[in-house]
């Protein structure tokens, strides 16, 4: 009923488990064998569903190896932002901020108990952590 040779039927109910190998062939069982191969493999005949990118598949080029790389860059970095091991610069920069406004306090205090010369000493240190802050979560993504 298939149109296929004997052998390539008897392969076939030898590797995917139907039983249509035999010398009488129930269709019940060939129907029955048939939904339990679905069944049993659904995850893979589903994947072979998905789009391909034609983008990504293609001959190899430089452009092509670009993309791949970058696409797997981006894919790290979703995974450690995941996993809590990236943090986004903007949240970095607000907490800083807010522990350099407690330690302006600190100064405060250090001024009315020691003097001025105590609040002047935090507060440069203070502006040179402010730069050094700038300096690293700058939107420049320069080097220097």
């Amino acid at each position: 009923m298939s149109g296929r040779q004997t052998k390539i039927l008897h392969e076939q109910a030898e590797r995917y488990g139907i039983p249509f190998g035999g010398r009488t062939i129930s269709l019940p069982e060939v129907a029955k064998g048939l939904h339990d191969f679905l069944a049993a493999n659904k995850h893979k005949l589903a994947a072979a569903d998905e789009p391909i990118d034609p983008l990504l598949n293609g001959p190899p080029t430089e452009a092509l190896e670009r993309l791949r790389l970058a696409n797997a860059q981006i894919a790290e970095l979703e995974l450690a932002r995941r996993h809590g091991a990236l943090v986004e610069r903007e949240a970095v920069r607000t907490g800083l901020s807010q522990i350099a406004g407690i330690l302006r306090s600190a100064g405060d205090s250090l001024q009315r108990q020691f003097g001025p010369e105590a609040h002047i000493i935090l507060e440069e240190a203070l502006g040179d952590a402010t730069a050094m802050m700038e300096k690293l979560f700058s939107n420049d993504d320069r080097s220097d």
